[in-house]
This record gives structure tokens, sequence and C-alpha cells, in this order.
């Protein structure tokens, strides 16, 4: 039962855009014929996921979220308690391979726009000694390439991967250095002139 109410939400979800509200609880009770207790774990279940969020007052309720990276970032999250942010670099760098890859392939004009404005913004950031800024500014451009494929399960996790990483780069503090601008230049010319995947180059991601 508390699978098939939670299938039920997923599939109400399909429906709804990020940002609607659920049907009240007394609403969905009737519409899954279920009681208010099952219903309120199944709930508690796919906010856990990252599905709905649940919000107080007069307007709260269950909200799809806006996001699926939450549930992604809470793993990673817990996931650096038993590895190190070496070895979540270098998965990085491997699921950064194949989204540069498809970001040849699938990237529109406004998702080429928005890229160069990351690396000009990092860029600018950089001449201006704005060096803390300058790294956040840098590891976002990982999310808006993960974006630009289309893909939504891979923008969730490169989102949580940026996620914890900018959570790093807050606690060392970010270094004077820009080793990434030429190669991310060159990646977006790439994704211009819509290069095979098979002679796409990595992209630095640090």
């Amino acid at each position: 039962m508390f699978e098939e109410i939670c299938d039920a939400i997923r599939a109400k979800r399909g429906e709804l855009k990020a940002g609607d509200r659920l049907p009240s609880e007394r609403e969905l009770s009737e519409m899954l014929d279920v009681s208010r207790t099952a219903l309120r774990e199944a709930i508690r279940s796919l906010e856990i996921a990252g599905i709905v969020e649940m919000r107080k007052g007069s307007r709260g309720g269950a909200f799809i979220t806006r996001s699926g990276a939450g549930q992604v970032t809470r793993t990673f999250r817990g996931m650096l308690d038993f590895v190190s942010l070496a070895t979540l670099l270098e998965a990085r760098l491997m699921v950064m391979d194949a989204v540069a890859r498809a970001a040849c392939e699938r990237a529109k004009s406004a998702d080429i726009e928005r890229l160069s404005r990351n690396v000009a913004g990092t860029i600018e950031l950089t001449r201006q000694g704005r060096y803390e800024e300058r790294t956040l500014k840098a590891v976002e451009f990982s999310t808006l390439l993960g974006n630009s494929t289309g893909n939504q399960v891979m923008s969730a996790i490169l989102e949580a991967m940026a996620s914890v990483i900018r959570r790093f780069v807050l606690i060392a503090g970010p270094h004077a250095h820009d080793p990434v601008i030429a190669s991310r230049l060159r990646l977006i010319e790439q994704i211009k002139a819509k290069v095979p995947r098979a002679l796409v180059r990595r992209c630095a991601v640090t």
C-alpha cells in the first residue's frame, strides 16, 4: 500500500510543474482511497527523496520540488564520511566526460550563452581579486553544462556534486588561480561546432 501511494503521487507529479501544490491531505486521501496516516508516511518518504517539499502556514502543504538534486546532494554529503574528496572529484571528472560529449550534441544557443557568461564572470572576478566568489562561479559551470544536456538525472547529479564542492571551497578557502579558463573556452567552441562525441576533449572542472 505504501509503495502504491508513492507511485500514485509520483504519477501526479508528472501532471504538475515545479512549485505546484499537491491536493490537500483530505483530497489525496479520498482520491487514492487510503488512510491519512498511510498518506502522511508516503509523503514523508517523498519529501526525504526530494520529490516534494512541505511548507507551513495557511498557504502551506506539499509542493513539487524545483530541483531533483536535494536528496542526491544529501547522499553525496553522507558518502564523504566514507570516501575522500579526491574520490568525489575523480568521479566528477568521469561524469563530466560524458556530459561534455552530450552537450556537444544537445546544447541550445541559450545554453551556450549561459556557459559563456559564466566563464566571462569567472575571468572578471579573478581580475578583481574576488577569489572566493570566483571559485564558486567556476564550480557553477558544471551545473550549467549538465543542464545543457537536457538530461534531468545528469543535471541533478552535477548540481549535487557542485553543492558539496562549494561547501569544501568555503571551508578550505579559494586559491588565486584560474587554470580552467582556457579549457572551458575550448569546450564552448566545441559545443558551438557540435564536435562529434569521440573527438570531444575533457574540460577541466576544478
